[in-house]
């Protein structure tokens, strides 16, 4: 179980809950609901009642902050109009400047003091009724029946708790020595700058120390680095921007990601140099991560043109797994972006998966490979080996940091054509027992496929199976008929050619 807390006071009983699986949902409204002559008031008619709902605004931004610095996920839905009201039923919109002895003279979508009445803009945060007898009795209803609704708590409970911090919940791997080194992991770093032990430019010193130290052992990680007074420059934006404020996930989080990626104003050259220009859009998925205060270093090296497992068909030489010094190969295609995590130089890279450039890399690097389901990442900006099956893939220290990453990053994208709406997505973990007492099922090949593995393999991938079956799953083999498609699949993806 990962870190938890418990509301003592709630009704009707305690109330414990896991941070890995809990989510603050917040009802955000616009300015005009809550700032003076905006929709609100005209709405509420009583400047007493009013200010009670602005009051509300500070007390939700403090557990929106709280929810930040624990690592609970954060959902936000609101009420509000598309600008040319395309989404406003006449009904909606006409009935209370009509109704008789009423006291609006204004409906949504006109002019007010603040501007157009309820048409989506800037938000702030609002769950407070105008009734306190309306706000107990609704709460007294959801916590009735042993909590067959839910459970009832003041926010208080939630603000008292003492920010606890855990360590991964898998260590990483590596073999380099850190001794005495900053760790590069999500947690670690969450914590130093929270304890104001660290600031994003020191660590950028330290990443670029790295870097040119690294390159010594091994000199092909890299395609292309950001000029480090560029990367400091965004540090110090960071830091002014966030000083004395909650700070976002991804606060001075230094990433990498895979040359066939684009970044506006970077090269793409996916290790081709005559294939090479210059992005003018920066891929959503590394906007997104940029967002909420990542710092990106540079571009890794690859696979030409993300055609390849090895790591060794690149003209900018062959990246060197860090187990065996120098001996083995790093496994590809995403070979730079695997390296650059487990030789602890970023704390994660993006790469693409189509089949195994993710995952390889990273089983050869003993680090966290992770390869999404396809379509819950935006696949836009993205140099494809084969468009119907690529997909971005994350390396990470742990799967903890692989999962924090994958969730910021995940959204739909109306202009991917490969996009999965996210109503079409099985909720795997939304049983509130958690996966172990809920169970899941799983497969592997059939014993054919297997027995072509090295004895060590066989035993490392019993074990595997043994670890997941512990954690809830239950086991159900594929038969060689099952497994055709997949070898089929395999087969033309690798052999296939087109004429």
């Amino acid at each position: 179980m990962g870190k938890s807390y418990t509301l003592n006071a709630a009704k009707p009983y305690n109330f414990t809950f896991e941070v890995s699986r809990t989510a603050l949902v917040i009802i955000d409204v616009q300015k005009d609901f809550v700032d003076p002559n905006g929709f609100g008031a005209i709405q509420c008619g009583s400047s007493e009642i009013f200010a009670g709902v602005r009051d509300v605004v500070p007390k939700i931004k403090k557990i929106l902050d709280f929810a930040r610095e624990i690592g609970l996920h954060v959902f936000h839905t609101r009420e509000g109009h598309e600008p040319d009201l395309s989404d406003l039923a006449a009904s909606k919109r006409d009935r209370q400047v009509n109704a008789p002895n009423g006291h609006h003279s204004l409906g949504i979508g006109e002019e007010g003091p603040m501007g157009r009445l309820l048409v989506r803009g800037e938000m702030l945060c609002d769950n407070y009724g105008f009734n306190a007898d309306f706000v107990t009795n609704s709460l007294g209803m959801i916590s009735a029946y042993d909590g067959l609704f839910g459970y009832t708590a003041h926010s208080s409970q939630l603000l008292s708790q003492t920010v606890l911090v855990t360590p991964p919940d898998s260590p990483s791997s590596n073999p380099l020595s850190n001794d005495g080194k900053i760790s590069m992991d999500l947690r670690s770093l969450k914590m130093k700058y929270q304890q104001g032990t660290l600031d994003p430019q020191t660590l950028v010193n330290e990443v670029f120390d790295r870097i040119q130290a690294y390159q010594l052992k091994d000199p092909s990680v890299w395609i292309c680095l950001r000029e480090k007074a560029e990367v400091m420059k965004d540090a110090v934006s960071l830091s002014e921007r966030w000083a004395g404020k909650s700070l976002p996930p991804l606060y001075g989080v230094p990433f990498a990601v895979k040359d066939n990626i684009d970044v506006a104003g970077m090269t793409t050259t996916v290790a081709c140099a005559e294939y090479a220009y210059v992005a003018t859009e920066t891929a959503p998925v590394v906007a997104a991560l940029l967002a909420v205060g990542a710092i990106l270093i540079g571009k890794t090296n690859m696979d030409q043109f993300a055609t390849g497992l090895s790591g060794c068909r690149s003209p900018h030489g062959s990246p060197r797994s860090v187990f065996g010094g120098g001996s083995y190969i790093s496994g590809g295609s995403s070979s730079g972006s695997g390296v650059s995590v487990a030789a602890d130089l970023v704390s994660f890279s993006l790469g693409t998966d189509t089949a195994g450039s993710g995952r390889v890399p990273a089983a050869l690097n003993g680090i966290v490979g992770f390869k999404p389901t396809k379509g819950t990442l935006s696949a836009r900006g993205v140099v494809p080996a084969c468009k119907s099956l690529d997909t971005l893939s994350i390396f990470a220290h742990n799967t903890s940091d692989a999962r924090t990453i994958w969730q910021i990053a995940d959204g739909y994208d109306a202009q991917d054509p490969y996009a999965k709406l996210p109503n079409t997505l099985p909720l795997l973990t939304s049983d509130y027992r958690g996966l172990k007492k809920a169970g899941f099922t799983f497969a592997i090949p059939p014993p054919s496929v297997l027995s072509i593995c090295s004895p060590s393999f066989q035993t490392l991938f019993a074990k595997s199976i043994a670890t997941i079956t512990k954690s809830g799953g239950r086991l159900q083999p594929l038969t060689e008929e099952e497994y055709t498609p997949f070898t089929l699949a395999s087969e033309l993806l690798y052999t296939g050619s087109l004429f």
